[in-house]
Formats: structure tokens, sequence, C-alpha cells
């Protein structure tokens, strides 16, 4: 679609317009996954999350009024830097967890977090997740976790989606959030498997490859942070990242 910025009508403020041609979106998944990330968008508000202000449809198009940041993605940022300063990773993880917390309390999965869904404002310091393309709200299936589409980018992805079975979307996320954090802090990936790009039903040959790279990787790597460990219950909860980074990054800004 085409982005633009246009001021907001009233406001003095600027906003995102990303226009959808409808007869682009002629496949059944593409029409769910607009469908889908616009429903979510109306129904999360937080700080942390990309704000929808309006939806106008038209017979040729779908006009979607988005928030907009001008302060680029977080991967961009990382890049420009090699690495982020503990501080620094802390207080964005922070931002990151808080509205991973907020959807998983709305019963939404993003099911795609990564540095390029993270946005930051002109001033480098708010951070607002975006791209719910991916997203599922569990709520229409009964608030339980399970999700059982394989999705998301290899990088980010946790080894059970991989497996093509029935999986917890919500321990998913957090999986993809200690992705994030170990980036933030050391600048590369802590599974690298050579591919950087999306995964799906469609492609499960090369899942099955990536399953193996990925268990040879972890192999390699047993001194990880728990938020890594393949088991599914010890998998830390969003709510303990949470109240862990607010105590530890308090604990830097006071000296200590």
């Amino acid at each position: 679609g085409i982005r633009d910025r246009s001021p907001s009508r009233g406001l003095g403020d600027v906003y995102k317009r990303q226009v959808l041609e409808k007869d682009r979106i002629v496949e059944v998944a593409d029409v769910e996954r607009v469908s889908r990330e616009i429903q979510i968008l109306k129904r999360v508000r937080h700080k942390n999350i990309i704000h929808l202000y309006e939806v106008i449809d038209t017979p040729r198009q779908i006009y979607l009024m988005m928030e907009f940041l001008d302060g680029g993605e977080l991967f961009d940022y990382i890049v420009s830097k090699g690495r982020l300063s503990e501080l620094e990773a802390r207080r964005f993880f922070q931002q990151v967890v808080s509205g991973v917390e907020y959807c998983h309390w709305r019963r939404v999965v993003h099911r795609d977090l990564k540095l390029e869904n993270l946005l930051l404002d002109s001033t480098g310091k708010v951070l607002k997740i975006t791209d719910f393309g991916f997203a599922k709200n569990l709520s229409l299936s009964g608030g339980g976790g399970e999700a059982k589409t394989i999705l998301g980018t290899a990088v980010y992805v946790a080894p059970e989606v991989l497996d093509g079975k029935a999986y917890d979307g919500y321990k998913a996320d957090i999986w993809a959030c200690g992705v994030v954090l170990f980036t933030m802090c050391k600048g590369q990936y802590p599974f690298d498997y050579g591919y950087h790009g999306g995964v799906g039903p469609s492609n499960t040959a090369n899942n099955m490859e990536l399953m193996k790279r990925l268990r040879a990787l972890q192999q390699e790597k047993l001194a990880l942070n728990r938020t890594f460990k393949r088991q599914r219950e010890e998998y830390t909860s969003i709510k303990t990242a949470l109240e862990l980074s607010m105590r530890q990054y308090q604990d830097l800004m006071d000296g200590g």
C-alpha cells in the first residue's frame, strides 16, 4: 500500500495514511489478514502499540489512518550503533514487554514480533509495536493460548512453532521478546540459521531444515538465558519479564 504523512484533522499532528488497493487483495488469506489486522488494531489501545485512528472504506481502496512515527525501525537503530548499552536495551525491552503484556491481557497474540516491527518516535526513546497482520484474537476461540498456523520470521520464531503442531501463542511471543532482547544487547541474533525470511505452512520442507539447524545451534549455546529454553514449561512469564526488567532498569538508574 501507499504510505504518506498527512496532517490530522484539526489536531495539528501528523498521521500515516496507508492505502490498500482492493484489486490487489484477491487471495482469501490476504483478505483475512487485512480484516484481522484492522479488527485487532481497533481492539488494542496502549502507549507502546501503534494507534489506528480511523478506517475509510471506499469502492476501490481502504484507507488506514494510523499514528506516524518518524524515528525508524529499532532494527536500523541497532545496525547504526552495533549494539545497545544495557541501560538503553532495558528501556526499550520494558516498553516491548509492556505492550506484549497488554496484548496478552486482551487475548491477542502478535506472532511476528521482531526488531523491524518495533518503531521509534522522533526522540528515539519511545517504542511502539506495529504490523499485526499475523496477530490472532484468541478470545474468538475461547481465550486459550493454542495456535496451529506456522507463522513468523525465522530467526525470531519459537522452535515449537516449526514443529507443525499446536503451540502456545503467548509463549511463542515471549520467545520472540527474548530474541529481541538478546539482539539489542549483542548486536547479533542468538540463533542465526542463515535465513532471515518468513516461515509458513506453504514451505514445510524449509521449516524442517530450520528445525534441524535450530537444534544444532541450541546444543552449542546451552548457557543462554532461560527465555530461550526449549521446554515450554520453562519459559518465563511475560509478567515476570516485565517486573524483572523494571526492577533492574530502576537499579541501573539509581546507580546500583
